[in-house]
């Protein structure tokens, strides 16, 4: 499978060419926004894993849960450990690609920004390595903050979905905004 084609991408609506076009973290403040995408995406045969972020007390519960659920025979527990495991994990016959997604990702940020954004990147860093095989990774970020803007995972902030990219889409005066880390 090649991971797109570039005639039917000029002449067809693909989401998700849209969505990793510019970064595969895409975040989201209104949930009808992302289970529009998810079910575009579902329909179109990716494998969808979500997660609620606000059920993470520490950086154990979140390993536990994505070792859960992303069904990781061997798994340390740890960043090094979920990079190794997803870039070894087989997609499913004839799947698409893969969506994490992840609801009230912030809640969590909240107790340990700096694992956040490491897992962000990590998990950004995945995505290109699935796409050097001609599959897809894509993160959708869920959070409660609609002023939250985060730099850099990998070089490239995490971008906002096409409904809600710019601040005032969000009613947020550009002087309220929540950046969090450095604009490279």
């Amino acid at each position: 499978m090649i991971p797109f084609n570039r005639r039917e991408v000029v002449f067809q609506k693909h989401l998700d060419f849209d969505l990793i076009r510019d970064g595969s973290c895409i975040l989201y403040h209104k949930k009808d926004y992302l289970d529009k995408d998810k079910n575009w995406l579902s329909q179109k045969g990716y494998e969808v894993y979500e997660f609620h972020c606000h059920q993470w007390k520490d950086r154990h519960t979140m390993h536990t849960d994505l070792q859960d659920k992303l069904q990781f025979p061997y798994y340390g527990m740890n960043l090094d450990a979920l990079n190794d495991s997803l870039k070894n994990r087989e997609t499913v016959e004839n799947s698409t690609g893969l969506i994490l997604i992840f609801y009230q990702f912030d809640s969590y940020m909240s107790k340990d920004e700096e694992y956040s954004l490491n897992l962000l990147d990590v998990l950004n860093n995945c995505s290109r390595y699935f796409l050097l095989f001609g599959e897809k990774l894509l993160v959708l970020i869920q959070v409660d903050n609609r002023a939250l803007e985060i730099y850099p995972i990998s070089f490239n902030g995490v971008i906002w979905n096409f409904n809600e990219r710019f601040a005032k889409s969000r009613g947020i005066p550009q002087e309220k905004m929540q950046v969090i880390g450095k604009k490279i």
